[in-house]
């Protein structure tokens, strides 16, 4: 796993900022009809990664996904992605995304979490700080920027969200 730098997560979050509204008065209130779009898709998002869903992939993954992440910049199309959640799922089936910090619009969203997994070496719960940056095309996941710092690190906040579309 690359180790990224400070600088390289304020640009991240720079770039994400640009476009997108903040959701921090409440989870619908105050966003647009296409920001409530991309919230939803959010809300899918979520129960794959936390329930395995699977079925939910197609209404929220385009056909070809645009990854830039610790695997380097390729494209991988909706099933392939798919294995590789099953994969990750199956490799550390406790592993959970904490959100802290989130931002939608209609074509853009951000997340900042910790990523929490009980390590397959040690037996160890370990966790990991992340920003992941998403390019929203159609109402699906078209592109992602994710920058994860090293196993052990987490934010210092003191409250998660309920949720990782939800503004408290």
């Amino acid at each position: 796993m690359r180790i990224i730098s400070l600088s390289s997560i304020t640009l991240i979050l720079l770039i994400a900022c640009n476009n997108t509204t903040n959701t921090s008065n409440n989870k619908t209130e105050g966003t647009s009809k296409e920001n409530s779009s991309t919230i939803g898709l959010f809300d899918r998002w979520e129960k794959v990664w936390r329930d395995g869903q699977y079925d939910l992939i197609p209404s929220c993954v385009a056909d070809k996904y645009i990854r830039h992440d610790s695997k380097g910049d390729r494209i991988v199309t909706r099933e392939e992605y798919e294995n590789e959640i099953k994969e990750t799922r199956k490799l550390l089936p406790d592993v959970r995304f904490i959100v802290y910090d989130n931002s939608f619009s209609k074509d853009q969203a951000w997340l900042r979490y910790t990523m929490t997994y009980t390590s397959p070496e040690t037996n160890e719960l370990t966790t990991a700080k992340g920003i992941q940056v998403y390019r929203i095309e159609e109402g699906k996941l078209a592109e992602t920027w994710m920058v994860m710092l090293e196993a052990g690190t987490s934010w210092a906040d003191s409250s998660a969200r309920k949720c990782w579309s939800c503004s408290q």
